[in-house]
This record gives structure tokens, sequence and C-alpha cells, in this order.
């Protein structure tokens, strides 16, 4: 058996609700890798539906921490960045990428959904962020973080091919694997777009559509693209492996009509994932 593969986790902690570092622990863990999760905020619960919440920004403890594992000789397979807000937490997930130049270093850059940005998101996070996946070796943007990383208008329409193709080159350039999710198909339909690199191959996978958003899928799938590739899977096939994972979990959770802003119930599929 092959020892598990290290992965530092940075983005927020949210104590409520399906969403960053609490599913990717577990969806990494389920992938067969030691996920290390290391906050850079706080929340008491997403911001998808439990009103205002309670936040405390952990820059400050996320700064220190690197600096502990330098010392200890520490090294990360990968270093896997997700929701950031702010200078300092910025500054910290870039000390991690050069900390680390041998990691796979792989960003998933929330920024907004639906065709719209998040609710508080200013000019100064979008820049930071693109200037962080330009450093990343897999890019997971969702449709609209795509538009706004190629200084595109959002939108929710359905998406021609080729302007989703000049998207994947363009977030590709620096030589990233790029996934593309949430891209609008034909009749109500969903697509994940990917480009493998160095191959330079694209492909595509549809995904089936329910009436109902949730949060914390962006999340759960590129966790488990995440372990996947760590497992020694292309990208083409970690991303169907992950995209079946969370289409059953949504479905799952459709059917039960279970509320919808405490995400998806992944926890039972997480065995779909097992290498």
């Amino acid at each position: 058996m092959a020892p598990p593969k290290r992965v530092l986790c940075m983005m927020d902690l949210s104590s409520l609700g399906r969403a960053s570092l609490g599913v990717a622990g577990q969806v990494l863990a389920a992938c067969g890798q030691q996920a290390c999760l290391l906050p850079t905020a706080l929340f008491s619960s997403h911001t998808g539906g439990f009103g205002p919440v309670e936040k405390q920004d952990e820059a400050a403890f996320a700064t220190a921490a690197l600096a502990h594992y330098a010392r200890q000789g520490i090294t990360f397979h990968a270093v896997y960045i997700g929701y950031l807000y702010g200078p300092a937490q910025f500054a910290a997930a870039n000390a991690a990428l050069s900390q680390y130049p041998n990691a796979l270093h792989v960003v998933d850059p929330a920024l907004g959904d639906d065709g719209k940005p998040y609710t508080g998101l200013d000019d100064d996070t979008a820049r930071a962020m693109r200037q962080l996946c330009a450093r990343a070796g897999l890019v997971c943007p969702n449709y609209t973080e795509s538009a706004m990383l190629c200084g595109d208008a959002p939108d929710a329409g359905q998406a021609a091919p080729a302007l989703v193709e000049r998207r994947l080159a363009r977030l590709g350039e620096n030589g990233a694997s790029v996934l593309i999710t949430s891209v609008p198909g034909p009749a109500g339909t969903y697509e994940t777009w990917g480009l493998s690199q160095p191959e330079g191959e694209i492909f595509r996978l549809p995904s089936r559509r329910v009436p109902q958003r949730y949060p914390g899928t962006g999340d759960l799938f590129c966790a488990a693209v995440v372990g996947r590739l760590l497992h020694g899977d292309t990208l083409q096939a970690a991303a169907q492996t992950a995209a079946y994972f969370v289409e059953q979990a949504v479905q799952a959770t459709y059917t039960a009509s279970a509320e919808a802003r405490h995400g998806v119930w992944f926890e039972p599929f997480l065995p779909l994932l097992q290498p």
C-alpha cells in the first residue's frame, strides 16, 4: 500500500454547512490522502443562507504555522488553496506556494457563481486571486469565475464552445491544467470542461442538473480531484470520478427534499472515492 500524500489545505473553516475545510478534509481522507487543514479564517457558517455570519481572520496564524513547518522540515505533496479574503490571507497563500515549489499547486478561486460576483467582493480581491491562479498547476473555477478571471463580464446563459475553449487557453497559458465547472449546456444541462497539461487536451464531462442550487459542491469536486490526482489518476479520470461523486450526492439530497443551505449529503458517497 502506498503511503498517503500530505495536502496542505488553505481556506476558511465554516463550522456549519458543508463547505470549505469542513468537506475538503473528509473528501481527501476518503481518497486515501492526509489532509492538513490550515484555516485562513473561521466562519460560524458558510455564507449561503444562514444570514450574517461570525468570522475571524486567521492570516497571522496561517503565517506562523508555515514558519513552524519550515523549522520542522515538513513537506507537502500538494498545496490546495480555496476561499481567501484580505491582503494578509493572500500573502500567506503566496508564501505557501513559494515555500513548497515542488508541490502540486491547486487554486479553487472563490469569486462568484450563477453569473454574479459574491457579495462584498472587491477589485483588489479579484486581482489577487488572478495573480494566485497564475502560479497554480491546476485551476478549478466555476463558469462565472472563469469569466471573472479572464476579464469577461460574468453571465449564466448557455456557453458557446469557442468561448469556453478561449478561457481554458487563457487560464492555462502558464502551463496550468484547468477545470471549469458548472458550464451551462443545452436543455438545462451542466458540463465540466477540462484542459489537461502538458498534453493540451480538452475534454467535456456532462452532468445531470436538478432545479436546486447547493453550496459547497465546488469544494467537494475540487477536493475529490486533488485526492484522485495524488492517487495517480489522469486529470480526466479524476474529474470523472469527482463529478460522479458530486452528482450522486446532489441527486440524493434533492430526492430527499433536504434543506439546501446545509449542503449536499455527500457522506454516504465517500466510498466512491476510495482507491
